[in-house]
């Protein structure tokens, strides 16, 4: 009885290994085709044709793939066409897999001066800002790895210290296990926040030249502002059909119609 369910477990475990080689025989040449795609469209960029850049990077993006890089570079694709939306919401992209990525944190403040709107921030206490640079220093799946590898930590270090016999480093052991514990509750809930906040805070960018912003979600409604390409807006309220509830970084609400902007 017991040889058989073992010949069924090697069977079983068999098909699962050739399903996934098949399935990594079947995804290698897509992988490959897209980094051919990548080089053509590096190639078109240093070559000045921008516009082939942007038809090759965008065709890998609806294959499925992402990237930081792919994200960057056809962000500084559209900034050298002068297309500020498409620029400004690439970059954004690109930051939320590497929310610090220098380079993309550079690129997007140079994109940012050649908006039309100058939106002053609400200003935050001290507190909240150093909170925010602690969250936004990984991206969700930054803080997860980051969550794993703590606790791989602890289960090392708990073991260490129950297994070691002198009283020193058993109190040693006990310590750091407890400081990865604690690493590892702080990542999981930053993580938990993160995923929670991504689900109810959504950004977009205006892609129209002008579009007005109403007090209600009609066009007979009175005009309360104006924002044009490129400026970045909050989502609060995307429940109607035609339009979407915004704030702007300065605290000013209002609403915006669909079809003026892309989210992030």
């Amino acid at each position: 009885m017991h040889q058989k369910q073992l010949v069924k477990l090697i069977n079983n475990c068999n098909m699962r290994f050739l399903i996934i080689v098949l399935a990594l025989i079947y995804a290698l040449p897509a992988h490959v085709q897209s980094l051919e795609s990548f080089e053509k469209a590096n190639t078109y960029y240093l070559s000045e044709n921008y516009s082939g850049a942007v038809e090759t990077y965008e065709s890998i993006l609806e294959s499925g793939l992402h990237s930081t890089e792919l994200y960057f570079n056809l962000a500084n694709s559209y900034y050298r066409l002068n297309k500020i939306g498409p620029c400004i919401l690439n970059y954004e992209k690109a930051l939320l897999i590497s929310p610090n990525n220098e380079r993309v944190l550079n690129n997007l403040s140079y994109a940012r001066k050649m908006t039309v709107d100058k939106i002053d921030k609400v200003p935050d206490l001290n507190i909240y800002t150093s909170f925010e640079k602690i969250f936004h220093f990984f991206s969700l799946s930054g803080w997860a790895i980051a969550c794993v590898v703590f606790v791989f930590c602890f289960v090392v270090l708990f073991i260490l210290y129950y297994l070691e016999s002198k009283a020193a480093k058993k109190r040693l052991f006990f310590i750091l296990s407890f400081i990865s514990f604690s690493l590892t509750a702080s990542c999981f809930m930053i993580a938990h926040q993160k995923a929670e906040i991504s689900k109810k805070i959504k950004y977009a960018v205006v892609f129209s030249q002008e579009t007005d912003i109403k007090l209600e979600p009609s066009l007979k409604s009175e005009t309360v502002f104006s924002l044009h390409e490129g400026t970045k807006i909050m989502l609060l309220d995307s429940s109607n059909t035609h339009w979407s509830k915004i704030k702007i970084q300065d605290g000013r609400v209002g609403w915006i119609s669909k079809i003026s902007f892309k989210p992030i």
